[in-house]
């Protein structure tokens, strides 16, 4: 019986058991899988109103350099669905072009193929747009007013 009883007394160490072990596994796994669609749905969220502030911005480029009249030219911004070009002179001859690439996953909707220009001196484009950049069903936009606004609305 003294045997027994000193055995039982040197393996009753403290320490987990592979139940406890287990456990704590599958609670870890159950948070990665919960997190894991939030961490990349607010990533592309970020990556989305990135690319719709650099394009807002793109477009205030193209407005003061057509307030100044750079070159003696008219100055815009065409629109396709993965990118955007930065011009000066008219689209189909322009002077210098600045080609962006949108990131992975975003495109413009609605607006692909269409060209915003703004009048020499004045600034002012020929109409009111809203072009639209979507990142799976997240979607930014940005407006061109006839008054010159460019805005996130």
């Amino acid at each position: 019986m003294e045997i027994l009883r000193n055995n039982l007394v040197k393996y009753n160490q403290s320490g987990f058991t592979m139940i406890e072990l287990m456990i704590s596994l599958a609670i870890m796994a159950l948070l990665a899988v919960l997190v894991i669609p939030s961490f990349t749905s607010l990533r592309s969220n970020v990556a989305l109103g990135n690319a719709s502030r650099e394009l807002q911005s793109a477009l205030r480029v193209a407005q003061n350099r057509a307030m100044v009249a750079q070159n003696g030219t008219d100055h815009g911004v065409h629109l396709e669905s993965n990118y955007y070009v930065l011009f000066g002179g008219s689209w189909s001859t322009p002077n210098y072009t600045n080609v962006v690439n949108l990131p992975a996953g975003i495109v413009i909707s609605g607006a692909a193929g269409q060209t915003v220009t703004f009048d020499r001196l004045s600034g002012l484009p020929t109409a009111t747009q809203v072009v639209t950049l979507q990142a799976g069903s997240n979607q930014e936009m940005v407006q061109i007013d006839t008054s010159g606004l460019i805005s996130l609305p």
